[in-house]
């Protein structure tokens, strides 16, 4: 169970990462236009 529950909070924790890393080159982009 130990297990699953660290997968759980990697995944939550990647899937963050990765939003905040599409929105800022979203905003990145914006900005240049």
């Amino acid at each position: 169970m130990v297990c699953s529950l660290q997968v759980c909070y990697f995944f939550q924790t990647s899937c963050l990462v990765f939003f905040v890393w599409i929105s800022s080159i979203n905003l990145f982009h914006g900005n240049r236009t």
